[in-house]
């Protein structure tokens, strides 16, 4: 099996300027999407769906594919070796990832609806006020997304909001972002978390802050620990196109009660620690496993 990155065999740069062309190339991005994005809901009189599904492509590709192979390009010479998408994964950590995803649902679960239930105090109900202000308007953006009328446009949004997205989020976030702060730091484990909280923060949703976070984290691990970027990448497009297909039973109105499983109303539930016990255990035999492919 395929081991894990060795962190001390990786290329050393500047960390601030690959970071000053990541960012500076994905603020360009986002620019040229929005002002795409815009013209097609004004000029040329898109509806908001298809707007939406429409900027979803653009900004992925503009904002986290285009700045993460641009910046591997510039700074190590071969863009898609740089950010992992150059190594084939190996099956056994696709499985393992699987399995760990699996495990680690009920406790996400509970923490999604932990995180939602979170009450700020009063003196600071104004800033309370706001975020769930953002957090309705994020909530209908991403209906509007992933709307759907018929079996094809579920195959398309799966396409464009669970596989695409998935691909273009972990390039940026996992092969670049987290890849740098690795090459700059030689800490595997603080590039994980920092390059996981910046990629919660930068989906602006508190509400959800938390369990993306902790998502986010596993990605990163799953990289570290098994070498490809393909494996968070298969990771990330189940967990999207699961939301999308979640979603649209619902709208159908057959009720997913996946979602759920874990969640307490109140407390913690006893599904929630069988589940974080066993993902522990589960990443552990991951990491040792992978370690011993590269030994």
């Amino acid at each position: 099996m395929t081991g894990q990155l060795n962190i001390n065999r990786l290329r050393v740069f500047p960390m601030w300027r690959a970071l000053l062309v990541l960012f500076g190339a994905l603020l360009f991005g986002l620019v040229v999407s929005a002002f795409c994005s815009g013209w097609l809901g004004s000029a040329a009189g898109w509806e908001a769906p298809a707007v939406m599904k429409t900027a979803t492509v653009m900004q992925n590709a503009l904002m986290f594919m285009v700045p993460a192979l641009l910046t591997g390009f510039v700074f190590y010479g071969k863009a898609f070796r740089f950010v992992g998408l150059s190594k084939k994964p190996p099956m056994s950590a696709i499985v393992w990832m699987l399995v760990v995803y699996v495990a680690m649902t009920p406790a996400m679960n509970w923490l999604v609806a932990w995180n939602a239930s979170v009450s700020l105090p009063e003196s600071m109900a104004p800033l309370e006020q706001w975020l769930k202000t953002q957090e309705m308007a994020a909530q209908e953006a991403t209906s509007q997304v992933v709307d759907v009328s018929s079996p094809f446009d579920l195959c398309l949004t799966i396409l464009l909001v669970g596989i695409l997205t998935g691909l273009c989020e972990e390039t940026f976030f996992r092969g670049a972002l987290q890849q740098i702060f690795i090459c700059g730091t030689k800490k595997g484990h603080l590039a994980v978390w920092i390059s996981a909280l910046i990629f919660s923060a930068m989906h602006f949703q508190f509400y959800g802050f938390v369990p993306r976070l902790v998502l986010g984290a596993f990605f990163g691990y799953m990289y570290l620990w098994s070498g490809s970027l393909w494996v968070p990448v298969v990771g990330h497009a189940i967990n999207n196109t699961a939301v999308v297909v979640l979603t649209w039973l619902k709208e159908q109105g057959a009720a997913a009660s996946i979602d759920s499983v874990g969640a307490a109303e109140s407390g913690v539930s006893y599904a929630a620690i069988a589940s974080v016990l066993a993902t522990l255990a589960l990443m552990i035999v991951f990491r040792a496993y992978n370690a011993r492919g590269n030994g």
